[in-house]
């Protein structure tokens, strides 16, 4: 197709295209990455840049070994119809599954290549062996932290079949709560693949009006899966262009961050996203920035506590979009200093996540008009120079 064939099929620019295209232009709005997704049959990830490889690396040894970790051994682990695992006891999954999710709010991509292989090994044979719901619960822990990983490093269909029967499994735990947090996951992954925006928006907001409690009498853990939902929904919308409908679905789920009124630090649901007023916040700037509002997502960020109880990764996240509102208004020093900072506290968000690498390669590109101090280093670590 010519640059104009592709505009006209995406309704965008043809000068966007050909920016694109010709390299003069790295970054682009998510909505308009969607549109030009669907226009060349192609996932979005595609259109980002490449993620650090991790298909078969064993962290304790540091060697090659696709027996041990890695993206190789997830896939096999996934996929396998008869695994050699022996049955572990409840509590074994249990403490399994909360230093997984634990790794994975704290961005050890690296660790977690490691050790989900055998997790779901051991959760699936315990499962055959002495089936109960709480065995079943720490299946859909296996799966959906495995799924997790691996939309994050863009292999999108495996991530997609892994949440698939993270849900599964979360059925068969008899625990609403737990089905509709790992149904806010797949909505999230939706998200990631080309041309299922609406279809995301539309299973968070449905699984978020079974789960609706009573705000008065709501228990905490409650109030937080389903402004999990909310803000699910309310991400996808954005990223459908529906600034004002997201906007919406945010400031309710708002409303039940309020309602926590920091009982958010006593909330511990392993499979569910954390919740409470921070993470709203850092949706709102999200959405913000998805939806090309880049001087409103900064002073929504001010509103971001200094001491906010976010992961590690959720920290890293909400710093990357801030360093792209400042890259949209010109603000380079800003966002190079920002993308440092990142750097420093999540390391492994740096190196596997394509967001941030992408605005350094904007970055870069302005560089030749004006010297930033420190980007190039940057870049040079993140193989993007």
């Amino acid at each position: 197709m010519t640059q104009r064939e592709v505009a006209e099929r995406a309704g965008v620019s043809v000068d966007l295209i050909s920016k694109l295209e010709q390299g003069v232009k790295h970054t682009a709005l998510l909505t308009s990455l969607h549109k030009i997704a669907r226009a060349l049959d192609v996932d979005v990830a595609v259109l980002l840049a490449q993620r650090e490889r991790m298909d078969r690396i064993d962290v304790a040894s540091g060697q090659d070994d696709d027996q041990d970790g890695g993206v190789l051994a997830i896939r096999r682990a996934i996929i396998d119809l008869w695994e050699d695992g022996a049955p572990v006891t409840v509590e074994e999954l249990t403490r399994e599954a909360r230093y997984a999710w634990s790794a994975y709010w704290a961005s050890r991509v690296d660790l977690l290549g490691s050790m989900i292989p055998s997790f779901i090994t051991a959760a699936r044979a315990t499962a055959r062996a002495k089936p109960s719901p709480l065995v079943h619960a720490a299946v859909s822990d296996a799966y959906g932290v495995a799924g997790s990983v691996l939309v994050q490093l863009g292999h999108n269909d495996l991530a997609f079949l892994a949440m698939e029967r993270a849900l599964a499994a979360a059925d068969r735990s008899e625990d609403q709560l737990r089905r509709a947090a790992v149904a806010g996951w797949t909505s999230w992954l939706l998200m990631h693949q080309t041309g299922t925006l609406d279809q995301a928006r539309r299973l968070a907001l449905a699984e978020a009006d079974q789960v609706e409690p009573r705000l008065r009498n709501a228990r905490p853990e409650q109030l937080a899966v389903w402004g999990g939902l909310l803000l699910s929904a309310g991400v996808a919308a954005a990223r459908n262009d529906r600034a004002a409908e997201a906007d919406d679905i945010i400031n309710l789920a708002e409303s039940a961050a309020v309602r926590l009124n920091g009982n958010e630090r006593e909330v511990r649901i392993d499979h569910d996203r954390p919740f409470g007023v921070p993470v709203v916040i850092q949706v709102a700037v999200d959405a913000s920035v998805v939806t090309d509002r880049a001087a409103r997502a900064l002073e929504l960020a001010k509103r971001m506590p200094p001491d906010a109880a976010l992961p590690a990764a959720a920290r890293a996240r909400h710093l990357t979009d801030v360093a792209a509102a400042q890259t949209a208004l010109g603000r380079d020093t800003q966002a190079t200093d920002t993308l440092l900072e990142i750097e420093r506290q999540a390391p492994d968000f740096m190196r596997y996540q394509a967001y941030p690498r992408v605005i350094v390669r904007e970055l870069l590109e302005r560089e030749r008009r004006a010297r930033t101090p420190r980007l190039r280093a940057l870049a040079v670590r993140l193989n993007v120079a």
